[in-house]
C-alpha cells in the first residue's frame, strides 16, 4: 500500500481543495469577506476570498483568498494553481504569504516547489 506523502503548506483554506459548497442549496458564488480573530483575541484578520460554481476560485486575474496580512491564495476550480506569468515569462507563484516569507508555486492541486518570498521593488533608472 503506498504511502502519501504529506504536502508542508501555509494554504489557509486547505480544507477547501476539492470541495463544492453551496448557501441554502445554492452554489457559492462571489466575493465574501470573512473576519477572523487569531487564537489570542488579539489581531483580527480580514479576509476576501471568491468564489464560482462553489469552489474557492479567483476571479477575473484576482486571487480567491486574499488576507490583510498579504497572503495570497490563487486557486482555479477548487484546486491550488496559479499559471499566470510574469513580465519576464517567470511562472507566478499560487501563494504569496509575506508574514512568513515564503511562496508556493502549485499547478492544479499539485505543489511543484517553494521558495522564499520576495517583494517586488520596482528597478530605478
Amino acid at each position: 500500500m503506498a504511502t502519501e506523502k504529506k504536502v508542508e503548506t501555509v494554504c489557509r483554506f486547505v480544507e477547501a481543495i476539492g470541495k463544492q459548497y453551496k448557501d441554502g442549496g445554492v452554489l457559492r458564488e462571489g466575493e465574501r469577506l470573512m473576519v477572523y480573530e487569531n487564537q489570542f483575541g488579539v489581531r483580527r484578520l480580514n479576509v476576501i476570498t471568491r468564489w464560482h460554481l462553489g469552489y474557492l476560485w479567483g476571479i477575473d486575474g484576482n486571487p480567491a483568498v486574499e488576507c490583510d496580512d498579504c497572503h495570497t491564495e490563487f486557486w482555479t476550480k477548487g484546486q491550488l494553481d496559479n499559471r499566470d506569468k510574469d513580465p519576464r515569462g517567470r511562472v507566478l507563484p499560487a501563494i504569496q504569504s509575506m508574514y512568513n516569507g515564503r511562496e508556493e508555486y502549485w499547478e492544479n492541486g499539485i505543489q511543484k516547489a517553494v521558495g522564499t518570498f520576495t517583494p517586488l521593488i520596482p528597478e530605478v533608472d
